[in-house]
């Protein structure tokens, strides 16, 4: 039966279990209409526009000193959300309805991550390898901050699938998880009912001290969310029914750290912690106005995003560069309409790779089953 906190305990009684079934398609309904926006907010995270020398023309905080106030915003404290919201993702849905935690659910749920993530990692990254290479040989002046294969030694080739400076730059979201996973044994284990709580508390304080916090793999940016995700799904917690009743709060709390972090920011007094609490609140908050959305049916799935979300992911460092540099050879550049490129270009490149997405899949389903691992 449902607790007054939210948490499921293993019990149920016959007459609430519909109850509860209608809580979890409430809590999957939410998590899958999250994805697409959420890669929106990816997408954000990289259309740049400050800094950019376009026909002649810069946009920057001396000259714009407005939109680069709305772009911080856009960035830092909101379209950043995004990457601890999909690391808590993660982890909640690694260890959703396991009962019984042993070796061949750790296999099992290694095997299933191989498809899903492992070879959409490498074939996803040879692919932009391969790209970038037609690119030096096609226009060479486009490779301002990458360098063609084919001029890399053996061990800068190698280093470009875990560095990835030279590679597809966002799959070390995928590098991470892969490394996560392999610890999740170790991971449920700490993080049991008898002191998981605690183990929680221990890691948000180094999650806000910075230490650790972009190591490859086990750096705290991934390493804490993910783990905030799994307690949940640990101890049975469904965290849209435990955290809702505040959801309110929550949103003054993230309207109110956004202003402070922002001013912070713009004085020049920027501040990791409170951009990290901001981030913590938003993960926090965002799901459950979704849930209250989809349960008043203010909010519709759509097959079509879900199911696109992961090749959006992967493929808009493809072309996410170019329609800045197209549409700001037409639009005179100021506060305003950099302002606008910087939500329109996400919004773009999102549906652009909607289009090609379907397109490919109908023309080549399987390859294209497996380059987003079999979703």
């Amino acid at each position: 039966m449902l607790c007054t906190r939210g948490c499921v305990v293993p019990y149920m009684e016959e007459k609430i279990s519909d109850v509860t079934l209608e809580k979890e398609r409430l809590l999957s309904q939410t998590i899958s209409w999250l994805r697409f926006p959420l890669i929106v907010g990816i997408v954000l995270l990289h259309t740049y526009i400050l800094n950019r020398p376009v026909a002649g023309h810069v946009i920057t905080e001396d000259n714009s000193p407005y939109f680069a106030i709305f772009e911080h915003i856009a960035k830092a404290d909101i379209g950043e959300i995004s990457v601890p919201l999909f690391f808590f993702i993660s982890g909640f849905l690694f260890f959703y309805r396991i009962e019984k935690w042993n070796k061949q659910v750790y296999v099992k749920k290694l095997k299933s991550r191989f498809h899903t993530l492992i070879i959409p990692y490498l074939l996803w990254n040879t692919l932009f390898l391969l790209y970038v290479a037609f690119l030096g040989w096609l226009l060479p002046s486009l490779l301002t901050f990458k360098q063609s294969f084919l001029t890399m030694t053996p061990s800068e080739i190698l280093n470009s699938y875990w560095e990835l400076s030279q590679g597809l730059i966002p799959l070390w979201f995928i590098r991470d998880l892969i490394i996560i996973n392999l610890f999740s044994w170790f991971i449920y284990w700490l993080l049991k009912p008898k002191y998981g709580f605690f183990a929680i508390i221990v890691l948000g304080f180094i999650f806000l001290s910075a230490q650790w916090h972009y190591l490859p793999g086990i750096g705290m940016r991934s390493l804490f969310p993910y783990m905030l995700g799994a307690w949940f799904s640990i101890n049975k917690c469904n965290y849209v029914k435990l955290i809702s009743p505040y959801r309110y709060w929550l949103l003054a709390l993230l309207f109110i750290l956004i202003v402070v972090e922002t001013y912070l920011w713009e004085t020049g007094r920027y501040s990791f912690v409170v951009n990290r609490v901001c981030l913590l609140c938003g993960v926090l908050t965002v799901p459950m106005f979704v849930a209250q959305g989809i349960e008043k049916g203010y909010l519709q799935l759509r097959k079509w995003k879900e199911e696109s979300s992961f090749f959006i992911y992967v493929f808009h460092m493809f072309i996410v560069h170019l329609p800045f540099v197209l549409l700001a050879r037409i639009i005179p550049l100021n506060d305003m309409t950099a302002s606008i490129l910087q939500i329109a270009i996400p919004l773009l490149v999102a549906y652009t790779c909607v289009i090609i997405y379907w397109a490919l899949k109908k023309i080549i389903p399987t390859p294209m089953r497996i380059a987003v691992g079999g979703r």
